[in-house]
């Protein structure tokens, strides 16, 4: 039977401490890529959150950002409790950002069960994104499961990490047993004799229980 999470015990964790060096000179130290509205009136950060908002509240939503960005994303963000938009004193990349985020958590829930994203991505289908990511909420709830987000690829791409997709399980619908690889240590696939079977590794999108991690 089909885990399902209650809404209180679902935690985001959005990663926004980038540089965004790649959209210089729009992007600079305080206002990267993910505080700029690029494609709306809204910056990608801020519809990052309201992405997230039908399937976990405010209070349970955590920002890792850094010194330099926190007053413009507690300017962008008043409805998130400033105590959930923590600034690291040194950026020290994912892992660090993960764990940080687990502990704080942890700190709130032994029982819950976390997403961490990008705060930084363009996702059109919101609506099917929501869904895929409930899933991964009750996926990761079942057990000591941790589940990671897949796009079809439409291209052969070595600058992502590849998942090989292998058997469907039971619950929910479009979840699979995978294997991954990090980008370095991928070949370039055939194609398309690979692409029912890979997808890209969506940049950081998991979900897990915190005792799992």
């Amino acid at each position: 039977m089909k885990t399902k999470t209650d809404n209180k015990n679902r935690f985001v964790i959005l990663m926004a401490g980038g540089r965004g060096e790649r959209f210089w000179p729009l992007s600079r130290g305080k206002m990267p890529k993910q505080l700029l509205a690029l494609l709306g009136k809204k910056s990608f950060l801020q519809e990052a959150v309201d992405r997230v908002l039908p399937l976990v509240p405010a209070k349970n939503i955590f920002v890792i950002t850094n010194a330099a960005q926190l007053p413009e994303v507690r300017k962008q963000l008043p409805k998130i409790p400033k105590q959930n938009l923590v600034a690291e004193p040194m950026g020290r990349d994912t892992c660090a950002a993960v764990t940080l985020g687990a502990a704080l958590v942890g700190a709130r829930s032994t029982t819950g069960v976390m997403a961490v994203l990008p705060a930084d991505h363009v996702i059109p289908e919101e609506k099917k994104f929501q869904q895929v990511l409930s899933d991964a909420f009750d996926m990761a709830a079942q057990g000591q499961a941790m589940v990671t987000i897949g796009i079809k690829p439409t291209e052969p791409a070595t600058g992502y990490g590849y998942i090989h997709v292998g058997p469907e399980l039971p619950t929910p619908s479009g979840a699979r047993k995978t294997k991954t690889k990090s980008r370095s240590g991928c070949a370039r696939p055939s194609w398309p004799s690979t692409r029912s079977r890979t997808t890209w590794r969506a940049s950081h999108s998991n979900a897990w229980k915190v005792t799992a991690i």
